[in-house]
């Protein structure tokens, strides 16, 4: 019987955790199942080709291109790059964030490097939220 309330308080404490950040919960799991010992196979059969649902990340460096830019960005603290963002903005311009600013997406998963860890989306300006545009 108190092996049963700790687990229900522990599921709790994470259910908790989704509601308030809902995109860093999501994070978390996918990193934990991405970094397992069958990570490999994890992104092969459950996350490369799929759009992922959004996420938020701080920018830690950008590479501004006409057609298509590359934008780093940390996902569990604010210094180290944990995803790569191939934005895809057609004829549209676009100022190049600043580290440190924060960045809402969502796009489809197409490459992973476990060590170091990276993770690249694919991602349409469309998905692409908080990312100023020049007019």
């Amino acid at each position: 019987m108190r092996k049963l309330i700790v687990i229900a308080a522990f599921a709790t404490l994470i259910l908790n955790a989704a509601q308030a950040d809902p995109e860093q919960a999501l994070w978390s799991a996918l990193k934990r199942a991405l970094t397992s010992d069958n990570g490999d196979l994890y992104f092969e059969t459950h996350v490369r080709n799929c759009e992922l649902p959004r996420l938020k990340g701080v920018v830690t460096t950008a590479v501004m291109n006409e057609g298509v830019s590359k934008i780093a960005l940390a996902m569990s603290d604010t210094d180290i790059p944990e995803v790569t963002l191939i934005v895809h903005q057609g004829n549209v311009k676009l100022r190049k964030p600043k580290p440190g600013s924060e960045i809402e997406f969502s796009g489809e998963a197409v490459d992973f490097t476990k060590g170091p860890f990276m993770l690249t989306f694919d991602v349409p300006i469309a998905n692409v939220k908080e990312l100023g545009r020049d007019h």
